[in-house]
């Protein structure tokens, strides 16, 4: 056997006769065998890195939006605002310098609904409060009276006037009407809790269950008579 020939045998598992085994064969059949899962650990560390990293670069987004993003009267506020607004907003993290105004607001507004029956009666409905221990019920409705009353959400008046009327589809007499209000009053000055408030109102919308149409209502189709009716 040639020595050409005795090195090819034991590079591909050649044993000697003695049944010891060469070093060179035992490191080149080693090298062999891990070879795979070398390569598995190092695909599975690069994609851990890419992980990490897009993480990284996540946490950073959301701190810059959430610091920066609500400096008053910043231009990079107002440009992250144009550019990131609708990301903010989805993800909860759009804040507002207006929670921490020390300018409270000087008219309480509050919204409720007229519902009319064929009979001739009416009723008024209120957003309904929580218990004692579930405030947030509360808070939602609060939110949703201060949304539901200004111009720009027009498009859920119909939706609100529909959830109204569908609360008395047992009442012995059907829905004809419902009208969407606005009442504001002053607020009493500081110290005096029991100063008699003069409410304002003005009927803003007003649905026609039988057609299922509503119309955007003006000072013409104010009650003339100053009454709820």
């Amino acid at each position: 056997m040639t020595a050409f020939e005795m090195t090819d045998m034991t590079v591909t598992g050649y044993r000697h006769p003695s049944g010891v085994q060469s070093s060179e064969s035992r490191r080149v059949e080693t090298v062999s065998t891990n070879q795979p899962d070398t390569d598995v650990s190092a695909e599975r560390a690069a994609v851990e890195r890419v992980r990490s990293g897009l993480a990284s670069l996540a946490i950073a987004f959301f701190l810059i939006v959430s610091v920066v993003g609500v400096v008053p009267g910043s231009e990079t506020s107002a440009l992250l605002d144009r550019l990131f607004g609708p990301t903010v907003t989805t993800t909860g993290l759009q804040q507002n310098w207006g929670v921490f105004s020390p300018d409270p607001m000087s008219i309480e507004v509050e919204t409720h609904v007229l519902v009319y029956f064929e009979d001739g009666s009416s009723t008024r409905w209120d957003s309904p409060g929580g218990g004692r221990f579930d405030s947030s019920r509360s808070e939602r409705w609060r939110k949703w009276e201060s949304r539901v009353r200004r111009d720009e959400n027009a498009r859920h008046w119909t939706l609100a006037a529909q959830y109204v009327a569908g609360q008395f589809e047992s009442a012995p007499s059907p829905v004809i009407s419902v009208r969407l209000v606005r009442s504001w009053s002053a607020v009493p000055p500081a110290g005096e809790p029991n100063a008699t408030r003069t409410y304002n109102e003005f009927h803003f919308y007003e649905w026609d269950p039988v057609t299922n149409t509503g119309v955007t209502l003006t000072e013409a189709d104010q009650p003339t008579d100053g009454s709820n009716s």
